[in-house]
């Protein structure tokens, strides 16, 4: 079976605990790279998950990183953003939730997703 290959978009605390479920428990999955803004920090999570790439954007691992998902643990006024950038890139998605913190970014998520 083919493993699911993630990357992990926000390396705080709750981000670090989706990735880890993903990387040790979940024999299907893998984290392969890891995003946030703080680029240290970044690396330190990618050192941890045994990942052999890191980014500080969502947008630089979309270019130059192969993954199959993206899991979002950044702060909850950036979920849309980071959904909207995965969905256009035809990235499977797992947010943490609150999913946006409006129901027009709720809107957007939604017209986004059905497009692709």
């Amino acid at each position: 079976m083919k493993r699911v290959k993630f990357c992990l978009v926000g390396a705080g605390r709750a981000g670090m605990l989706n990735a880890r479920n993903f990387e040790f428990n979940i024999a299907e999955s893998e984290v392969v790279a890891v995003a946030d803004l703080n680029l240290e920090a970044a690396r330190k999570a990618a050192e941890e998950l045994n990942a052999n790439d890191y980014y500080n954007s969502l947008d630089e691992a979309l270019i130059k990183s192969d993954f199959d998902a993206v899991c979002i643990g950044e702060p909850t006024f950036v979920h849309c953003e980071s959904v909207v950038k995965a969905a256009e890139a035809g990235k499977h998605i797992y947010s943490e939730k609150p999913l946006s913190i409006s129901l027009e970014e709720a809107d957007k998520v939604e017209k986004t997703i059905k497009k692709k």
